[in-house]
């Protein structure tokens, strides 16, 4: 880790692998493989062209191949707080500038997964719900993206520009 004020940055920042961050490793490893491993209920066919308005609905979806989010994806949990959202990307991952990830009715970012194998990049100013796991993937999170989540790699940099990420 670089970079980073730590006045700007709410918790610890390790420089240095330790005890905490082989921890997180190893959780993360878990939590990947488990999210590859669920069965998907919704294969999307046109993932190159994900977005422009969709709605989608408490599932395991899986999309194989690159993703390119243009414009906005609603999440509707249909009233359910507790609506899980699981996306499988085979592939690389990519939002178009000033693209959006939408909570409706209820659902909540904490409850999103995005499992992506492959590398992640969120264009500038975009906004993101959800938990990013890029599977052997770097992630770039360009100007003034905002992210409610989290962002994690299994095996990859994670570099963010003047963004704002709220855990």
């Amino acid at each position: 880790t670089n970079g980073y004020d730590p006045l700007t940055v709410t918790g610890m920042i390790h420089p240095i692998p330790d005890v905490f961050t082989a921890q997180a490793a190893a959780d993360l490893l878990i939590m990947s493989t488990y999210l590859n491993t669920l069965t998907a209920d919704i294969e999307l066919r046109e993932p190159a062209q994900f977005g422009h308005n969709l709605v989608l609905t408490p599932h395991t979806y899986i999309m194989n191949g690159a993703v390119s989010l243009t414009d906005t994806v609603y999440l509707n949990a249909e009233g359910y707080t507790n609506a899980v959202f699981v996306m499988q990307v085979f592939g690389a991952f990519s939002t178009s500038v000033y693209s959006k990830v939408i909570l409706t009715n209820g659902a909540q970012a904490k409850n999103v997964y995005w499992e992506v194998n492959g590398a992640v990049n969120i264009a500038d100013y975009s906004i993101f719900n959800g938990t990013i796991i890029a599977n052997n993937g770097a992630i770039e999170l360009a100007t003034g993206a905002t992210v409610n989540g989290r962002i994690l790699s299994t095996v990859g940099a994670v570099q963010t520009a003047a963004d704002t990420v709220i855990a």
